[in-house]
């Protein structure tokens, strides 16, 4: 390449998938990255917490019910003690209560999704409404 064109370089988006179900995980994970995003699986509460004290995602898509600090829990901890915490985040469940999704639209998160109600295609949908496609130039 000569020196006048240079190379177009993208980034990918990056998702953190916090959920304890692995087949679902990975389900979520293949599918994202084919659509050009940086997924990052944890499956637990505390190794999603710990990831995030030392890297940033541009999204969260995280469970309700975990093991090691509940997903509700952790979106507390994030949105009232982390300070200039913004990252989106989408609340997944096996749950469909009313009083979860209530507590998540009031701390913010971007929607509610009940696993056995919406599709990969619809999650794919969510994901860039929320953070628009899986690579930027």
């Amino acid at each position: 390449m000569s020196r006048s064109k240079k190379a177009k370089i993208t980034k990918r988006k990056r998702i953190l998938i916090v959920d304890d179900d692995d087949s679902l995980v990975e389900v979520y994970k293949a599918r994202l990255e084919i659509d050009g995003f940086e997924v990052i699986a944890k499956y637990d509460g505390e190794s999603a917490l710990r990831f995030l004290a030392e890297d940033v995602a541009d999204l969260i898509i995280l469970d309700c019910m975990l093991p090691k600090f509940g997903g509700l829990s952790i979106l507390e901890y994030l949105k009232n003690r982390v300070e200039g915490f913004k990252t989106p985040v989408l609340m997944v469940s096996g749950l469909d209560r009313e009083e979860y999704k209530e507590k998540a639209a009031k701390l913010g998160a971007k929607g509610y999704l009940v696993k056995a109600n919406v599709s990969i295609s619809e999650m794919l949908d969510k994901v860039e409404a929320v953070i628009g496609h899986g690579s930027v130039a």
